[in-house]
């Protein structure tokens, strides 16, 4: 992104199917134009919305969350489009990162703000799901639900990002005890692991910012269903 930040992003389609995986791929398109010229979050959102109400059929929407993170500073903006991400502090307390906007391609009286800039502070974890994790079953038709999810990542200590999707997957896996899947997964985790700046950060890749080469993370289980995969930058 301008000026050398880092960019993230994680959304989520309605329904399933071929035409909700061209949208979401005209979505990642958009993006991947926008954020080369454009650093408000806001306004990056605001273009997709219109370009989604021209082109997209009307039942379908997307929810979004774009997170912007300055290396140099170590503090990040973001904005959402119907989605939330969790800060998760290592006392065990945890922020839930939203705007009241509404998921992009619905009206376009929607407005998209960028969040005021905020400290990315050591042992801080950030942490975007689609909802797939949340809500997957037990065999008594338990959610596996937002408290577990943050257990999962206080007890997970200081290891990488890429273990702890693992772990949130193994431990979304082991409460389902063989309950299908009914919605993909994917998720986004950022940590910044010690003062000197160094953040990693994983999804469906995963990079450490003081030396940005990619390498793939190894992937989520795919659910039995047809799964429709969410841009990350």
């Amino acid at each position: 992104m301008p000026g050398g930040r880092h960019g993230f992003v994680i959304g989520d389609v309605s329904g399933h199917g071929v035409g909700q995986s061209l949208i979401m791929s005209e979505v990642r398109s958009a993006l991947r134009s926008l954020v080369k010229t454009e650093h408000d979050l806001g306004k990056i959102l605001a273009s997709i919305n219109r370009r989604l109400l021209d082109d997209a059929p009307d039942e379908i929407f997307v929810t979004l969350m774009i997170v912007q993170l300055d290396p140099e500073t170590m503090h990040y903006t973001y904005a959402t489009a119907g989605h939330a991400g969790l800060l998760i502090r290592p006392n065990g307390t945890y922020e839930e990162l939203r705007s009241e906007s509404l998921a992009l391609g619905l009206t376009r009286e929607a407005r998209y703000t960028t969040s005021s800039s905020r400290a990315f502070h050591v042992g801080e974890t950030l942490l975007m799901t689609t909802d797939g994790l949340e809500e997957r079953h037990s065999p008594a038709n338990e959610l596996f639900g937002r408290t577990r999810m943050i257990h999962e990542v206080q007890v997970a200590g200081s290891c990488t990002s890429e273990q702890l999707i693992r772990r949130l997957i193994d431990a979304a896996t082991s409460f389902s005890r063989g309950v299908r899947q009914h919605d993909d997964v994917t998720m986004v985790v950022i940590r910044r692991t010690d003062s000197s700046g160094d953040m990693r950060s994983a999804g469906e890749r995963s990079y450490d910012a003081q030396h940005p080469h990619r390498v793939t993370a190894p992937p989520p289980h795919p659910p039995a269903n047809d799964r429709v995969r969410s841009p990350h930058s």
